[in-house]
């Protein structure tokens, strides 16, 4: 799994405008949310799956593929 280096951490920005009276912005409030955990949960998804994939690519003495609840074939290996 790719984690960042040690005290970097993936975060999540909100702007939000402050309007005076008269309609001009006059601050900017931030928010921002710390979504190191979610990202790195995403990664590792992604890499896992990239992993299952390159495993039934190569297996080629048999059909693997999955289907959906509805009977969809979704994938399938070559």
């Amino acid at each position: 799994t790719a984690k960042l280096p040690a005290g970097l951490r993936y975060g999540e920005v909100t702007l939000t405008p402050i309007f005076a009276a008269d309609g001009l912005i006059t601050h900017i409030l931030a928010a921002v949310r710390n979504i190191t955990e979610r990202k790195e949960a995403e990664n590792a998804s992604r890499q896992s799956e990239e992993r299952l994939r390159l495993i039934i690519e190569s297996i080629s003495d048999y059909a693997i593929f999955t289907v959906s609840p509805e009977n969809i074939i979704n994938s399938w290996n070559t």
